[in-house]
């Protein structure tokens, strides 16, 4: 990656910052202390009194949590998909996993308590998170082979034991027993699967929803960190000391959320930073998007769905976005750039920090090389900064400015999604870890929905394209290679636990529409025209529309052959596709995500390092 890319007052700026990472975020937000009392979290005011003792070990677990993920052997650890599904260790009852049980009955506890307070659900959901972080630690026991974190283990064991009144007496001799016996197996002999199920009974009536309302700051932070530990042993080939150590954490980083609030505070509404750039306060008259061209007069039929000249217009408009904090977090998304200003259209919860609220400390993005070698380091050579200029977390959108476009300009427009219908192909691009960067993944619409999470006018489509992680943000496109929806969740597990596959889901285009022209930009949809690919030889003669907005450079290697070639090449490609069924199209490159994001915060410490050797230089030169 080239230095040059980060601006020096983007650096000053991160070397201010940096000493409030560990601090517990959120502008006045309490965080319960162990006494029941509450901790002020003031980050920007040194507090005049010593802080509680809860809030102290919490600001020790941060660091403590930071180092672990910037560790080398953890940083270095290889991707393995199936590390979850061979390693064992977890308790299970029945068939079932006791961990994935208590952690489904979370959200839903949580979502109620959002919306509203609920003494008796509250109940439950405190006593969850301890039994949660005893799994954790019995597991960090059984990995563990260091005298110094077994008897962290065993006293952090006793002393959650000790406050679980409803923990049958047995079950509570065996947890703080000799640490060095600890297993998932004889916890479960103990009584531990019946415990788990008197935990989480079936949850009963809907589940209520809360607009407006979000998780408070130090909460989110936690579960944040929750998060980012249980990656590291479910995605990662961890060495065994190192996977303990991320067990015990995050058993730690559950009993805080023991104690943590759940009630709802006001979402803060979205706004863009102080100081807009240039292109963000251009004048109203500049379209968004340009204008549609005038339909045809002649009706034309549904058009022909080709996937390969889909990909060739529109994976050049696809970013990558690379966000990155020096605690050692991180997110990666896609997103569309929708015209030559540069504004980049993605998922709110890309570029905005689930525990702050406001955007990460960095964001980068990366457009499409010319030719695709499958080598991450090749291909993310020339990223360029970008500022996030409007976001809105309910209708999970951003917009994001770029400050360098790439040589090969390529703009997508947003399509009229009415003139979508169930059954219609379409194609989703984005970089899946386990699929690649700029990978196209082909479906159909699957129904149309009103309110998609409970959103009042959040319109969405379902799909079965496969969308995973990495797709978020990123563009569902039609056959015309428009974009009708923006790829933003994809359904994983059901509320019994069971799998659940082909269940994907995008925010509508007309919502994005309707949201941009609300903060003053002007955008229209692209006018309907005849497929991409599915160009008459005889046409190939005619002025093509203008860049803004309309299309794509023309296909890696096609210039030579003239129109006349990509047409035929592109009609030869639609008669081998099979007939409605959800594909990958491109080659699978898978890359690792953790490393990406790691490169990121390197380069941010390599420049501090150079800042800090230039002051020294100018110091002793005076």
């Amino acid at each position: 990656m080239n230095r040059n890319h980060l601006p020096r007052l983007s650096l000053i700026f991160l070397l201010c910052a940096a000493p409030a990472l560990c601090a517990p975020s959120g502008g006045g937000e309490r965080l319960p202390s162990k006494d029941g009392g509450a901790s002020p979290a003031a980050p920007h005011q040194k507090p005049a009194a010593p802080p509680a003792k809860a809030s102290t070990s919490l600001s020790r677990l941060l660091q403590r949590i930071s180092d672990y993920l910037n560790a080398e052997p953890v940083r270095k650890a290889p991707i393995s998909a199936a590390v979850a599904a061979v390693r064992g260790g977890i308790p299970t009852y029945k068939g079932e996993n006791l961990d994935d049980r208590l952690l489904d009955r979370v959200p839903i506890l949580r979502q109620k308590l959002l919306a509203g307070p609920s003494l008796e659900e509250e109940k439950v959901l405190r006593a969850i998170y301890p039994a949660l972080a005893i799994s954790y630690w019995v597991q960090a026991a059984q990995l563990n082979k260091r005298p110094e974190l077994a008897k962290e283990i065993a006293a952090s064991l006793k002393e959650v034991v000790s406050v679980s009144a409803a923990m049958p007496a047995g079950l509570k001799a065996y947890i703080t027993g000799p640490v060095g016996f600890l297993n998932d197996k004889d916890l479960v002999e103990a009584g531990w699967g019946p415990y788990c199920f008197e935990l989480t009974p079936e949850v009963k009536g809907n589940i209520p929803t809360a607009p407006g309302l979000r998780t408070t700051p130090d909460t989110a932070r936690l579960d944040e960190l929750l998060k980012n530990l249980r990656d590291q042993w479910k995605e990662k080939a961890l060495p065994k000391q190192e996977e303990a150590q991320a067990h015990f954490l995050a058993g730690q980083v559950c009993t805080q959320l023991a104690r943590a609030q759940f009630v709802g505070v006001k979402e803060p509404v979205a706004r863009a930073p102080s100081a807009p750039t240039a292109a963000a306060a251009a004048p109203a008259a500049a379209p968004l998007v340009a204008s549609p061209m005038p339909p045809e007069t002649e009706a034309e039929a549904a058009p022909e769905f080709n996937a390969r000249s889909v990909y060739a217009k529109a994976a050049p408009a696809v970013a990558l976005i690379l966000c990155a904090d020096k605690d050692g977090s991180g997110e990666l998304g896609s997103g569309s750039l929708l015209d030559s200003s540069g504004r980049i259209l993605t998922n709110a919860h890309v570029v905005i920090r689930d525990s702050t609220r406001r955007p990460w400390a960095t964001v980068r993005v990366y457009f499409k090389p010319a030719q695709m070698t499958g080598d991450p380091q090749q291909d993310l050579k020339d990223p360029a900064e970008a500022e996030v200029l409007k976001w809105d977390g309910n209708l999970d959108l951003a917009l994001i400015q770029v400050k360098k476009l790439p040589a090969r300009l390529a703009t997508l427009s947003l399509g009229d999604p009415d003139q979508v219908a169930v059954g219609d192909r379409v194609a989703a691009i984005g970089h899946p870890e386990q699929g690649g960067l700029w990978t196209l993944t082909t479906g159909v619409v699957s129904t149309v929905i009103a309110s998609l999470g409970n959103v009042p006018g959040k319109k969405g489509f379902q799909t079965d394209a496969s969308i995973n992680r990495g797709n978020s943000g990123g563009p569902l496109v039609d056959a015309s290679g428009n974009v009708i929806g923006v790829n933003t969740l994809m359904s994983r597990k059901a509320a019994d636990g069971l799998a659940i596959t082909g269940v994907n889901y995008a925010v509508r285009a007309d919502v994005a529409k309707r949201w941009l022209e609300d903060a003053g930009l002007r955008i229209a949809y692209a006018a309907p025209a005849a497929p991409v690919g599915a160009v008459a030889l005889n046409a190939a003669a005619k002025e093509p529309p203008s860049l803004e907005g309309r299309r794509s450079p023309v296909p890696e290697g096609a210039a030579a052959k003239g129109p006349a070639a990509v047409g035929a090449v592109a009609t030869a490609a639609q008669n081998t596709l099979p007939a409605a069924k959800p594909e990958i199209v491109t080659e699978s490159r898978p890359y690792d995500r953790d490393k990406l994001i790691e490169a990121e915060i390197k380069e941010m410490e390599d420049l501090e390092r150079e800042m800090s050797d230039e002051v020294q230089r100018r110091t002793r030169s005076q």
